[in-house]
């Protein structure tokens, strides 16, 4: 999703012309949920955006490797941060979008050419299970939860928030419902993002034969 681009190693006028946080040096080199969150919600929005707003963005952070400032692999902030930064520069919409999923929650930040589904499904895992829980979503460990996931739709085509199906995507925004702080959305949207426990099969949101279709509403009224 997007090019790696290191521009961090480039001489100095160059960096400062990219603008990003890829362009990193001895005195910002420190990873921080609080530069990610700024940087994501002001790079990717519209149909790009992936966290609601900024709060939900930082809890999700805080369930995330780091990692090490500059480094491109890895599914932790500071891959995240490139990705983000490379989506500032390029050329075509699609690319954008691209940039922006891999700097969103579901990244697949640590993919090579022949993993991305499953390294998407363990970002999302990793982060549904530490904000969640096994309860809620039905899911015994990460493992159990992405081989669930490699099952499901992997397509983040279109907006993330508001997105219906049954997708990854789809779970990934129910995620972020549940991360309002209001305990009644904690138990609403963690079921939504689960393997197809009872629930699911009753109709969970991210599971309708239809698409999905009341999605947005189940937003404000479920």
């Amino acid at each position: 999703m997007g090019r790696l681009r290191l521009g961090f190693f480039a001489i100095g006028v160059a960096a400062t012309a990219m603008g990003a946080y890829a362009c990193l040096n001895s005195d910002d080199s420190a990873i921080t949920c609080q530069r990610y969150c700024t940087d994501i919600q002001a790079t990717c929005t519209g149909v790009d955006q992936q966290y609601a707003d900024e709060p939900t963005c930082e809890k999700f952070c805080a369930q995330m490797d780091p990692g090490e400032a500059g480094a491109s692999g890895g599914d932790t902030v500071a891959c995240r941060e490139i990705q983000i930064s490379n989506a500032k520069d390029e050329l075509t919409a699609d690319l954008t979008h691209n940039d922006c999923v891999n700097g969103g929650p579901s990244s697949n930040c640590s993919a090579s050419p022949s993993t991305p589904p499953q390294d998407q499904c363990t970002a999302f895992c990793t982060l549904d299970l530490a904000l969640c829980g096994t309860q809620r979503t039905g899911y015994a460990d990460v493992n159990a939860c992405v081989a669930t996931c490699l099952t499901w739709g992997q397509s983040f085509a279109g907006q993330l928030l508001d997105s219906t199906g049954n997708t990854l995507q789809c779970r990934t925004y129910h995620l972020e419902l549940s991360q309002t702080g209001n305990a009644a959305d904690l138990e609403t949207h963690c079921p939504h993002t689960g393997a197809c426990s009872e629930r699911c099969n009753n109709g969970s949101i991210c599971d309708d034969a239809d698409g999905g279709t009341d999605g947005a509403s189940d937003a404000g009224t479920d």
